[in-house]
């Protein structure tokens, strides 16, 4: 684990083949991109968080080798995830919010264990399938196989857009919902690491 560091880069020292790590966070650090094998070096893993590194623009090629279940790409600078980027078919749970990106590519809302995105305070202003508001917003799908979604989307054009009236005639989709979108969340914690009890835990420790 490393937080609130100068570190403009991981060390080749700690990515090496089958390593022990099950939980992999970098938060707070001056990273600007991530190295090609993590997914192959840090094979053991189930949770990855590299977050609050604003110098952090682009992800990896080979993001399709990250096997976690938890991965959190949380308040760094990514404005653009490209088309066809997919990341491995563990990912059940994935944050992508506090970033300019504007859009997710429907490989990605595609992947078969994929429940839970975070997209709070992203530029994201729709999504892959059609979405609309009700009680949560629900989706009608098309009775895929992908999992039924829950979409944190408060400070989102997409939550601004979704909770505007509805236009006379529009209605909302199937009677089977795939995507639930939540544009209430308060967006107060901009990490899934927490920050501020490691400052705490830190400040106790000094004394």
């Amino acid at each position: 684990m490393v937080t609130i560091s100068n570190m403009t880069m991981i060390p080749k020292g700690v990515r090496m083949r089958n390593s022990p790590f099950i939980t992999v966070i970098f938060c707070g650090t001056n990273l600007t991109r991530l190295p090609d094998d993590l997914g192959q070096a840090w094979d053991h893993a189930f949770t990855f968080f590299f977050e609050l590194s604003p110098g952090l623009k682009e992800l990896p090629a080979s993001v399709s080798e990250w096997q976690v279940s938890a991965l959190s790409l949380s308040s760094n600078g990514i404005e653009f995830i490209p088309k066809g980027t997919r990341f491995g078919d563990s990912v059940s749970a994935l944050s992508l919010g506090f970033n300019p990106v504007r859009s997710i590519p429907s490989s990605i809302m595609e992947l078969p264990s994929l429940t839970f995105i975070d997209a709070r305070g992203t530029d994201i202003s729709e999504l892959p399938a059609p979405t609309s508001i009700g009680q949560g917003s629900s989706s009608g799908g098309d009775g895929g196989m992908t999992p039924p979604k829950v979409v944190e989307a408060a400070g989102s054009p997409m939550c601004e857009r979704m909770l505007q009236p509805p236009a006379p005639g529009e209605s909302g989709g199937g009677s089977e919902p795939q995507t639930i979108v939540n544009c209430e969340d308060p967006l107060t914690v901009r990490t899934w690491y927490p920050l501020s009890q490691s400052f705490k835990y830190f400040a106790m420790t000094s004394e």
